[in-house]
């Protein structure tokens, strides 16, 4: 029952989220105490730049062009003025693929972005350390405070680190265990409250440390009872806005618990302060760990006089407040029972170390995991690094024994951080897919692997809407189960999409799902595909990826031939089935079609060359083979052994003699004929003496 209070933290959490906007509305040059100079003068238009880049590409119509122009210097409108250029002759080039390239473009920029914003932000705090160190100074004449002098430390150390850390505070609550008259042990061995959460974090910030994540953990720092609330963060974040700050602060009101959190970014113009937890009934919690207690003695009373102990000695040598307690609760359950309120009686519990023990672990866990929430926040947003705090749950949480508790407060971490990539798509729309596999990978070692695969479906379904297709072939992919979306996303993922798909591929192995997308299969697939079905332009475009990534295949290139050749492109065609000949030498076909486009150029001296190798090729490969599979030895007109050793029979010498009747009794005109090479005796015959496409599969028997 005791730990049933942290789903009072989980609730926190979910509402926590509602509080997460865009960092970039709290950053306003403006409030800033800095004077514009020429170095963030230049900075400032850079990114102004990268954004009107961005606003382009993502048909931003609400824009003043002009008077964003305006704004560039010389230079920089020259700059824009090109890449606008570029992009409008990219757009109308019908061989290449203007939707990958743009989206390549915005993520670039985007990450851009991300990067000019980050050294003006570190710009900006070396040149605020400066004005707010003198603040400080004066505030430390006034009030010779702890916290006054860490504030001036912070501000006089070396800023060249590329990852500015994140300043923790901790202000503890300030317990007073001597006003509990039943306190059965002295209060001067009662755990320190304030000791048990600053072990906590320490050893939880180790985590952030080994992953590069550098958080300074200021414990102790916050020690006046004069220093505290909106006023004590108000103060602070006078002298501290050019560093990123998280107070974890809690007080004590009566029987209750309160606690917050401040937090600002790197030169925020105004700082969040959120009531996390208002009226936490500490002392509930207390004497709810003393009747556990209680029950449990009683349990353990029973085995100890089951093994000879005498009741007296059971209660005088191992009962000492328990059985009090246990007197206590007997009472207040009669008390319940006969409808008396019993909160209105003060019912009181002695509690000990043990009890104190649980209530630090609660709140432990609960300091624990805010500070987790900000931390990931603050690193994702500035560095777009993703989040370790989910990671971590399953270890915060062992010890909790109510596993209900313990799966509704990682849900709800789950939920904020679903709630924080919301707020992210608005300026990271083209980063969104690689950014929830991140995601992805945090969630992996929850219990609950559903929370990892939902977020790989809105990797996918986020992927698809940055390619504009909300529909594919009249269906509606964003309906889709994971299976399904992973067949759509294969039909259309590209070779620029390589990265994406292999991060893709991990997320689904450490999911326990062992399908894989092969990017480069895809595309071959795909070219093939279009090229049976006469969409010959996109099918180049398709083997064109292949060929850039050098992915040297005789296949690829004599597929693109054949795509080059039907649109009458012949001197392209024969450039690839050159290619592909100087890496099949043996491949009779490579020869047979560079003569058909010889020969469609005139080039008839070229043609006859080819078509003499392909038949040389031909004669040494057929052997008898008429003779075995046929029983005529004049039937076949084009036979080879393809790469896959398969023995491959292509159209006939005359009209007169059709040699699949041998096989199926059947008197239409073959094209080509394969015989498989398994022992299945396979035989695939395609096309007919019109061309017209037919497929069929038959078996020897």
């Amino acid at each position: 029952m005791v730990w049933r209070w942290l789903s009072t933290v989980g609730i926190a959490v979910v509402k926590a989220a509602n509080f997460v906007v865009p960092h970039s509305r709290y950053i306003t040059d403006t409030n800033l105490d800095i004077p514009e100079n020429s170095a963030l003068a230049e900075q400032k238009e850079e990114i102004h730049l990268a954004q009107l880049k961005l606003y382009y590409l993502q048909n931003q119509e609400n824009i003043d062009w002009k008077a964003e122009q305006a704004q560039l210097s010389d230079e920089l409108a020259n700059e824009l003025q090109a890449f606008i250029q570029f992009a409008k002759v990219v757009s109308l080039d019908q061989q290449f693929d203007f939707l990958s390239w743009r989206l390549e473009q915005e993520k670039a920029i985007q990450l851009e972005i991300i990067e000019l914003n980050h050294q003006r932000q570190r710009q900006l705090v070396i040149e605020q350390r400066q004005i707010s160190l003198k603040i400080v100074e004066d505030q430390k004449q006034l009030e010779n405070l702890a916290i006054w002098l860490i504030a001036s430390d912070i501000l006089k150390s070396e800023s060249d680190a590329n990852i500015i850390p994140l300043r923790v505070f901790l202000a503890p609550p300030k317990f007073q265990f001597e006003q509990f008259s039943h306190a059965n042990d002295d209060t001067n061995i009662f755990p320190n409250i304030e000791l048990t959460l600053a072990e906590g974090l320490r050893q939880f910030f180790r985590n952030y440390s080994q992953e590069g994540k550098t958080v300074d953990f200021l414990a102790g720092a916050w020690v006046s009872k004069s220093f505290h609330s909106e006023a004590s963060i108000k103060a602070l974040f006078s002298v501290l806005k050019s560093e990123p700050t998280l107070v974890l602060e809690s007080e004590v009101d009566g029987d209750y618990l309160n606690f917050r959190i401040a937090y600002w970014g790197l030169n925020w113009s105004k700082y969040r302060y959120d009531p996390i937890i208002s009226r936490l009934p500490y002392r509930e919690i207390l004497y709810e760990s003393a009747k556990n207690r209680a029950r449990k003695w009683r349990e353990i009373r029973a085995k100890l006089i089951a093994t000879g102990v005498s009741e007296s000695e059971a209660d005088q040598t191992y009962g000492k407040d328990n059985i009090k307690n246990w007197e206590t609760l007997q009472l207040e359950e009669q008390l319940q029972q006969g409808g008396i309120p019993t909160k209105e009686l003060a019912v009181k519990y002695f509690i000990n170390k043990k009890d104190v023990e649980e209530l630090g672990q609660i709140l432990s866990i609960c300091h624990c995991l805010f500070a987790g929430l900000i931390a990931d926040e603050y690193f994702l947003f500035q560095h777009n690094s993703p989040p370790l705090l989910p990671s971590l749950l399953p270890d915060l949480t062992e010890n909790v024994p109510d596993q209900a508790v313990a799966h509704n407060l990682i849900e709800a971490v789950v939920w904020y951080f679903q709630k924080i990539y919301q707020t992210l798509k608005s300026t990271r729309a083209s980063l969104m897919p690689e950014l929830a596999l991140d995601l992805a990978i945090s969630f992996v070692e929850l219990p609950n692997k559903s929370w990892a695969i939902n977020q790989i479906v809105y990797s996918i379904k986020s992927w698809f809407q940055l390619r504009e297709l909300p529909q594919l072939d009249g269906v509606g992919v964003m309906d889709l189960p994971l299976p399904s979306l992973l067949d759509v996303l294969e039909s259309v993922v590209m070779i620029t999409d390589k990265e994406y798909v292999e991060k893709l591929n991990q997320c689904l192995v450490a999911v326990g799902n062992d399908r894989q997308i092969n990017v480069m299969d895809a595309c071959y697939k795909r070219g093939i595909s279009l090229v049976r079905n006469k969409n010959y332009k996109v099918a180049i475009l398709n083997f064109n990826q292949l060929i850039q990534i050098n992915f040297n295949s005789a296949e690829v290139y004599y597929n693109r031939g054949i795509a080059y050749a039907e649109l009458g492109e012949y001197h392209q065609a024969i450039e690839d089935y050159t290619k592909a000949i100087e890496m099949n030498q043996q491949w009779a076909d490579l020869y047979n079609y560079r003569g058909n486009a010889y020969y469609k150029l005139e080039n008839y001296g070229m043609a006859m060359a080819d078509y003499d190798r392909a038949i040389n090729i031909l004669q040494l490969s057929v052997g008898n083979i008429t003779e075995n599979f046929l029983d005529d030895d004049e039937g076949i007109f084009d036979f080879d052994v393809d790469s896959n050793e398969q023995m491959l029979a292509s159209g006939i010498s005359n009209n007169s003699i059709n040699p699949l009747p041998y096989f199926i009794d059947d008197e239409r005109q073959v094209y080509s004929l394969a015989l498989g090479s398994d022992e299945e005796n396979l035989i695939i015959d395609t096309g007919s003496s019109e061309e017209n496409i037919k497929a069929n599969i038959w078996r020897l028997f």
